[in-house]
């Protein structure tokens, strides 16, 4: 894998576009996009990340083109053998011109969080402690989202900036998207990387960049953000930070449920944020996990305007399998120590499925792992997959 061209773009937008070859000559290119006032950063940290994460997946050597700070490298090579002691995958050789410092790149750098209104994000941004002056949001430009979607977009978090006082970056890429090995790893490697990339192509900007922990510090395992490996993505330009360990998810619930003005741009949708009259689908189990906290809450409702409660029972979580039972567990505790033995059945048997049918999602983590030269059949695969889980009578994964 070689880094072979940057290109840079001044217009509508500020771009920066990065050209890569892979050892059997496919190019790929990969793009950061921001309509912000911002100034290109002074390395390629950013790109540097990217080519050297998807290498590291595909299993080879990585070549960079352009400076690239020393600490980043340095950092990247002890991430490396974390990942390789959770996941087997082997170091790779990288190439690349480091340096050792350079000017700062510029006098008002403040700190920034990455900002998607979900639960984790929403949680750090009213934190006492919590001391940025930025929200950075990233918007996959693959994902086909419609241009009304992406205004309403814009429109609901630029609000939620101004309530909270807070500058707002919106930055467009590929990066999920570019090489099918990110995209494939993206839960369990690759998204922390990614976030960080964002972050350092906004280094003119920023001073750090914190990202929110999805698991509190009982509860943490092998995951793509994790204290020990977003710590690794740092450069002497930006520092990357990972926030709210100290919590688990339901107690992010309750203090968001203390301040309702920001429950109206809560989206915690694993399809994305919605073109209709909600933010979220109310149905898939990420929406269905929030919609039955809250309600374990015992919120009002009509607070939380961002789910459609029309349809809402607790029992459609039973119609899926779940890769993770961990926040099931702790919904679980909490409706038995309150009494609610209607949801607290529902979600034994969510949890008991899920482990009795782990088995599957084992074995199809295992075949993507140690054969990803299958990814150029991702399609065919997910249609494989459908049809396994048919014949089987497995719970489906997604709505």
């Amino acid at each position: 894998m070689k880094l072979i061209k940057v290109q840079e773009e001044r217009g509508e937008k500020t771009s920066q576009i990065g050209n890569y070859r892979t050892r059997n000559g496919e190019e790929v290119q990969v793009g950061f996009h921001t309509q912000n006032p911002v100034a290109f950063p002074a390395t390629n940290d950013h790109f540097f990340i990217v080519g050297a994460l998807a290498a590291f997946l595909k299993c080879e050597p990585y070549h960079h083109l352009g400076s690239v700070s020393e600490e980043l490298v340095s950092n990247f090579r002890n991430l490396m053998m974390q990942w390789s002691a959770w996941w087997k995958h082997h170091p790779i050789t990288i190439i690349a011109d480091t340096q050792a410092s350079y000017n700062e790149p510029g006098p008002n750098r403040n700190a920034g969080c990455l900002m998607s209104g979900g639960v984790d994000s929403l949680f750090t941004a009213i934190l006492p402690e919590s001391q940025f002056g930025s929200f950075v949001n990233l918007i996959h430009c693959e994902r086909r989202d419609s241009q009304a979607h992406l205004h309403r977009q814009h429109s609901e978090l630029n609000s939620l900036a101004s309530l909270l006082n807070k500058d707002l970056y919106f930055v467009e890429t590929n990066i999920m998207t570019a090489f099918q090995e990110i995209e494939d790893a993206w839960s369990s490697v690759s998204h922390g990387p990614c976030m960080a990339a964002v972050g350092h192509f906004l280094s003119s900007e920023l001073s750090s960049l914190c990202i929110s922990a999805s698991f509190s510090r009982a509860q943490q395992r092998p995951w793509g953000s994790h204290p020990e490996t977003d710590k690794w993505l740092s450069s002497d330009s930006l520092e990357f930070k990972h926030t709210g360990i100290a919590f688990n998810r339901l107690e992010k619930h309750k203090l968001i449920a203390q301040k309702p003005e920001l429950l109206k741009y809560l989206s915690v949708c694993e399809n994305g944020p919605q073109t209709d009259g909600f933010i979220n689908c109310s149905n898939c189990q990420k929406c269905l996990r929030s919609m039955i906290t809250l309600d374990l809450l015992d919120f009002d409702r009509a607070m939380a305007p961002t789910f459609d409660w029309r349809d809402y029972h607790p029992k459609k979580l039973q119609r899926y399998l779940l890769q993770g039972a961990v926040n099931c567990t702790e919904l679980l505790s909490f409706a038995e120590q309150i009494g609610r033995d209607d949801i607290a059945e529902i979600l034994r048997d969510v949890i008991d499925y899920s482990d009795q049918h782990h088995w599957i999602v084992r074995c199809e983590m295992f075949v993507r792992r140690r054969f990803n030269w299958l990814l150029k059949y991702k399609t065919t695969l997910k249609r494989i997959r459908a049809a396994i889980y048919a014949i089987l009578r497995i719970r489906t994964r997604r709505y």
